[in-house]
């Protein structure tokens, strides 16, 4: 009185297809997310510097689904991995871009210099949404000894060309050591806006 019904053929290999591939994405997804969060934390131990990659990691991600969903993209079983491809990519990329600005830079003294950052340029809304977790801490900023400095450290600073460094340094061997930081301001080369930028990282007796 009961028949027995067997399933198969290319639909169902397809939907179980799906199904796993699926599954195995929020797994992964989920385990990766995990590990960046722990690895994160462990590295920087400052919240600001996990919440940064990882919201460059969603916004990437969430513009590359977006982009292929609307270019028709066929999903398969190699393509479903890249997700997680792309999170560790964008991590490291933005970790090393991260850490080397803060070497060049010296330190953050405004929150407003997280936009001179290369993956958060032209992103106020990622920017806004963490400067309320983050804080500078103006104590840790690394300051460059403007009467002593040669024109190779002074250059290494991100907001200090060649040109400009042996301008200063010649500035300053024509003019004698400088007595405040305002005293810049005569360099013809330095401007207000620039020297608003460079001050908190200067240092003078």
């Amino acid at each position: 009185p009961y028949a027995r019904i067997f399933v198969g053929g290319v639909p169902m290999i397809a939907v179980d297809m799906v199904s796993f591939v699926a599954s195995d994405v929020v797994v992964f997804g989920g385990a990766i997310l995990g590990v960046m969060l722990l690895v994160l934390a462990i590295i920087f131990r400052r919240v600001r510097w996990v919440v940064i990659p990882l919201t460059t990691c969603t916004a990437t991600t969430v513009i590359m689904l977006g982009l292929l969903g609307a270019l028709d993209w066929r999903m398969t079983v190699i393509s479903s991995n890249f997700v997680a491809v792309l999170l560790i990519i964008t991590l490291s990329i933005t970790i090393h871009l991260i850490v080397r600005y803060r070497e060049l830079l010296g330190g953050y003294h405004d929150l407003d210099q997280l936009a001179e950052v290369y993956v958060l340029r032209d992103k106020p809304d990622a920017i806004a949404r963490i400067r309320e977790l983050l804080f500078v801490d103006t104590l840790h900023v690394k300051r460059i000894p403007l009467n002593t400095c040669t024109v190779e450290e002074l250059a290494a600073h991100v907001y200090v060309n060649w040109d400009l460094a042996r301008t200063i340094v010649a500035y300053r061997d024509q003019h004698g050591p400088f007595r405040q930081r305002e005293d810049l301001l005569g360099c013809h080369r330095v401007d207000s806006t620039l020297f608003r930028k460079l001050a908190p990282y200067l240092q003078v007796p």
